[in-house]
């Protein structure tokens, strides 16, 4: 991720639900840092109403029954970025994919390329002139498992990188936080959601951008089999019947297999 990073400039995490795109993020952001100094990262969540003028320029109202014109949140950070080159800064987008960001980006489509940082291009509203920095690192997160969103156009497509971000219930960090939760119930919910994920993988109209997430599973040592059982019904159970709303006896199949954990 890092190398992708410093190539390109722009870098997409992509992923279900529970796959730890956010603290991945963040954690990529301090890597690349080389300390955790939260005063160089900015933060914004994509929505369907999310504007140009919020991102980059329009008009506020200035308490006087009037209007300025105001820089949005990402070029008040590329400024913030320009002033102190010799540190890099990183803008996280969370949800990058539920704007329409051909319109939320504008001019930015072309400054935010590896090849453009530094140039300058003139907005219309006010004619200022803005540029993205060289230091000014940009990842963005996309849920793969939600279908009422829009894929990413082909032009924001060619100016980010893009990974892949897995379920980790393998992983040894992980396992060993299972162990040390102290609970039998939850790794055993972790196994039978390794076979619900076989199910999801193999499924045409879902694969492996749907897989169930490992961030689920990270709770605090002390966990009971209330609060494990809790994870299941409410929060694993209503994903398996939404991915397989037209199929009820497949919903019955993998929610019986989740509740025989606690069954047994």
């Amino acid at each position: 991720m890092k190398g992708l990073l410093e190539r390109k400039k722009n870098l997409i995490l992509q992923g279900a639900p529970g796959t730890g795109k956010t603290f991945a993020a963040k954690r990529l952001a301090y890597a690349m840092m080389g300390e955790e100094d939260d005063s160089r990262i900015g933060f914004v969540q994509f929505h369907q109403s999310y504007t140009y003028e919020d991102f980059v320029i329009g008009y506020r109202p200035n308490g006087e029954g009037g209007f300025d014109i105001q820089p949005g949140i990402f070029a008040d950070f590329c400024s913030r970025a320009a002033r102190d080159g010799e540190r890099s800064y990183f803008f996280i987008i969370d949800e990058i994919n539920r704007a329409n960001i051909s319109k939320v980006f504008g001019e930015l489509l072309m400054l935010i390329e590896a090849d453009h940082r530094g140039d300058s291009i003139e907005l219309s509203i006010d004619r200022r002139r803005l540029t993205v920095p060289e230091n000014l690192f940009i990842i963005g997160m996309m849920n793969t498992a939600d279908r009422g969103l829009a894929l990413i156009d082909y032009a924001l497509r060619r100016r980010f990188a893009f990974f892949d971000m897995n379920p980790a219930l393998d992983a040894p960090g992980f396992l060993a936080m299972v162990q040390d939760a102290g609970n039998e119930k939850l790794g055993a919910l972790v196994d039978a959601v390794r076979e619900v994920n076989k199910e999801i993988e193999k499924d045409p109209a879902l694969g492996q951008g749907f897989c169930i997430g490992h961030s689920y599973f990270c709770v605090q040592n002390g966990v009971t089999d209330e609060d494990v059982h809790g994870i299941a019904r409410f929060e694993i159970e209503p994903l398996i019947a939404e991915y397989w709303f037209d199929d009820q006896q497949k919903v019955r199949k993998l929610t019986d297999k989740l509740e025989s954990v606690f069954n047994a």
